[in-house]
């Protein structure tokens, strides 16, 4: 497989023909604290006017549906094993890793949200949505993220404090969701490059496997990648074990 890397695509093919209706979402801030924020309809023109459901490629409206063509047009990609060998770790890759994902379910993959953002939750901090970075910030809080990414040196540390790394840089990247979807899929493929440039074998099925919640033999389900990703990005009490233990296992990390 190879990125395209020439240039960042900023434009935004998305659809703007939506009414002017206003609500408000309960948003967990940085700071911890619980405020109510404004959003409006004609601010996301990411979305079908009549079903919310982001428009695609395939036409596709219902919300369940398109999750379900996502998993069929992704499922493979994300076991692939790509490198970036000869190119810089940087925003441009993120973008070609989210492109190569995307492409052929929305005409804005690859291209940084214009719009604020918000996913109310139904685990964890159920009813509310986290804070995601401003999207007129997006370019600084990453080009800040990567540079502290790129300082590590890998080398000369043991698999569990690599998994770590790993981890914590990974959820820098998450929180700031400069994607208007696909996030969670994009963050790991560009974690999976930076472990394979840096000759450390990883193993994708880990994560691939709980891309949703997995169902549980007690008939509940466990926490999906995206859940563990958004549990260790909380402002109090953040908690990353979880995280931190996957990707020991996606490393073979030896307990």
């Amino acid at each position: 497989m190879t990125y395209n890397y020439n240039s960042r695509d900023t434009s935004n093919n998305a659809s703007s023909a939506h009414s002017n209706r206003t609500f408000t979402v309960p948003i967990m801030t940085r700071s911890g604290y619980i405020h109510n924020r404004t959003f409006s309809e004609e601010q996301d023109p990411y979305v079908y006017p009549t079903s919310k459901v982001l428009i695609n490629s395939f036409g596709i409206q219902d919300y369940d549906e398109l999750r379900e063509k996502e998993y069929e047009v992704l499922k493979e990609k994300i076991l692939t094993p790509e490198t970036a060998k000869g190119r810089s770790i940087n925003m441009d890759l993120l973008c070609a890793v989210h492109r190569y994902y995307f492409k052929e379910i929305y005409s804005w993959a690859g291209t940084f949200r214009t719009v604020p953002l918000y996913k109310i939750e139904d685990v964890i901090i159920p009813g509310l949505s986290l804070e995601y970075s401003d999207f007129q910030r997006l370019e600084y809080e990453l080009r800040a993220a990567i540079c502290s990414l790129n300082s590590i040196r890998w080398k000369r540390l043991t698999k569990s404090e690599i998994a770590k790394q790993l981890a914590e840089k990974a959820v820098e990247i998450w929180k700031i969701h400069p994607f208007r979807d696909g996030n969670t899929r994009a963050t790991l493929g560009f974690i999976k490059i930076i472990a394979i440039d840096h000759d450390m074998p990883i193993d994708m099925s880990v994560f691939s496997r709980i891309l949703s919640r997995p169902k549980l033999q007690n008939g509940g389900y466990g926490y999906s990648i995206r859940d563990m990703f958004l549990e260790a990005s909380l402002p109090e009490k953040p908690e990353i074990k979880y995280l931190i233990s996957t990707f020991e296992k996606a490393l073979g990390v030896k307990k």
